[in-house]
Formats: C-alpha cells, sequence, structure tokens
C-alpha cells in the first residue's frame, strides 16, 4: 500500500481550499481542477505518470492505495513491475 505520508506530505497540515487547492505542506500545493503542483508558489513539471500517481493520492486522502489500483489507473493494461510503481512515486519525493 502506497499512502501520500510516504512521499513526505504531511497530512496533519492539509487544507482543502475552495475545493480545488490542497495545501500539502510547507509552500506546497496541488491543484486538483488542473493537476498542477506548486512550491513556492511555482509550477512544478511532474511527469504524466507522476502527475497521475500524485493527483490519485490526493483525491484519496488518509487511505491507502494498493499497487494494483495505482498500475491500473496510471499504466492501464500495461504489464509492469512494483518497483516501477515504486521508482515513479520516488521521483516525487
Amino acid at each position: 500500500m502506497i499512502t501520500l505520508k510516504r512521499i513526505n506530505i504531511s497530512f496533519d497540515k492539509t487544507i482543502i481550499s475552495n475545493n480545488d487547492i490542497l495545501e500539502l505542506g510547507v509552500n506546497q500545493r496541488y491543484n486538483l481542477q488542473n493537476q498542477t503542483f506548486y512550491i513556492n508558489n511555482k509550477v512544478i513539471n511532474l511527469t504524466k505518470k507522476e502527475n497521475d500517481i500524485l493527483y490519485i493520492l490526493c483525491k484519496n486522502l488518509n487511505q491507502n492505495i494498493s499497487y494494483e489500483c495505482l498500475l491500473e489507473y496510471v499504466w492501464g493494461d500495461k504489464n509492469i513491475s512494483n518497483s516501477t510503481i515504486r521508482d515513479t512515486i520516488s521521483r516525487l519525493k
């Protein structure tokens, strides 16, 4: 299982404002509507896979997400290993 906590983002201070923006930590925000991640008000460019993973984790705050769920949502029918998922998440840290 993967949770957003593992990506070094603090749940304690997560605030949802305007139903679209998650305040994830010190100067870290994620806009759910346009799927944009900001640090210090600067857009952080993520790969498509990184963004898909961050989106599904943000949509499911405080819930465990299985590798199978991430695999289906991000990679679809492709046959990839759990290490590929871990490597993609590692780049988000």
